[in-house]
């Protein structure tokens, strides 16, 4: 289906009663450090938190925690948003 041919078909009578369900999956240790990592360890990626003082808690852990060898390697990466969070140099989006 083309997106024009979705957005008719979410337009029309027939779409509006469309349902979707999603089925909810706990992810493994391995599969949260994944996910973890490409948020973390992206350049030019974005995190989004409610208070800086939890957020640096929350890295600080992972970093420790963490046996992956990605995050090993790029620790800096982490203590930058560490430094930046205690420093109170952020960028706000």
């Amino acid at each position: 289906m083309s997106v024009d041919e979705l957005l008719r078909h979410r337009a029309s009578g027939a779409g509006q009663r469309d349902e979707i369900n999603f089925e909810i999956t706990k992810l493994t240790e391995r599969q949260t450090q994944n996910v973890n990592a490409t948020v973390l360890l992206k350049n030019g990626g974005s995190v989004t938190f409610l208070s800086k003082d939890a957020m640096h808690k929350t890295v600080e852990k992972y970093v420790g925690l963490t046996t992956d060898p990605v995050v090993a390697e790029n620790t800096s990466l982490c203590v930058s948003l560490m430094d930046q969070l205690i420093n109170g140099v952020m960028e706000v989006v």
